[in-house]
């Protein structure tokens, strides 16, 4: 090993792009008459991560509300937003592959000229919303 250099395992480095992740389990439930009787069910069950994995210094991917909705018995599909640092600007391009849609943004970073953006939205049939700030 060269000196100044850590060693780290694979496993570590997976471990930790998954530490920015949380995960979320929801349950409801109902009381309510079904022929005459009271029956307790159950209206959600779903069980959700969502987090960030940077990649780089300057790359960052956010991937929103993946799971699994047990009533349902189907997959939730996430959304993705990947993030790049452009120094004293930061560019988004989200992805939400389920509606077929995405976004792009270019902002200023947090300082007194952040109430500058230039989004762009565009959804699965090519209709096209236009610039706004």
């Amino acid at each position: 090993m060269i000196e100044g250099t850590s060693s780290r395992e694979p496993k570590d480095d997976v471990i930790g792009l998954l530490e920015g992740f949380a995960i979320q389990h929801n349950i409801n439930t109902m009381l309510m008459p079904v022929n005459g009787r009271d029956t307790f069910l159950i209206t959600t069950h779903t069980i959700n991560t969502s987090g960030n994995i940077r990649i780089t210094d300057k790359w960052m991917i956010n991937v929103g509300n993946i799971g699994y909705d047990f009533r349902s018995e189907r997959i939730t599909y996430p959304s993705f937003t990947f993030i790049r640092d452009l120094h004293c600007w930061e560019m988004n391009l989200g992805w939400f592959p389920e509606i077929g849609a995405y976004t792009f943004m270019v902002k200023v970073k947090p300082s007194t000229l952040d109430f500058i953006k230039i989004p762009y939205r565009r959804n699965a049939t090519g209709n096209f919303d236009g610039f706004g700030f």
